[in-house]
């Protein structure tokens, strides 16, 4: 890495950080996920509002290969659970 270059595009931890860095500037406070949760890495909290933030480091699009495929659907649907659970919104799901 040259020395003018960001230290942020060093590697996907700098660059989460200075994400992370971006995020708290607006205000909001924000948590790292779970150590390997699917679907996101960063969470975001304003008052009542809750958000979360899947990190991608140099152009990755929202979705990883696992084994060589890629399950962009079970990773949509994983966050849509966390979101539901976080923000209590999963009693508004028709039973």
């Amino acid at each position: 890495m040259s020395s003018l270059e960001p230290q942020f595009i060093q590697d996907f931890t700098h660059f989460e950080q200075h994400v992370a860095k971006l995020i708290h500037k607006a205000d909001w406070t924000v948590e790292t996920a779970k150590t390997n949760q699917p679907g996101y890495d960063l969470v975001v909290k304003k008052g009542n509002l809750v958000g979360v933030v899947q990190v991608k480091w140099l152009s990755r699009l929202a979705f990883d290969l696992v084994g060589g495929r890629c399950y962009p659907r079970e990773d949509f649907i994983n966050l849509a659970d966390y979101i539901e659970r976080e923000a209590g919104i999963g009693i508004l799901r028709a039973n």
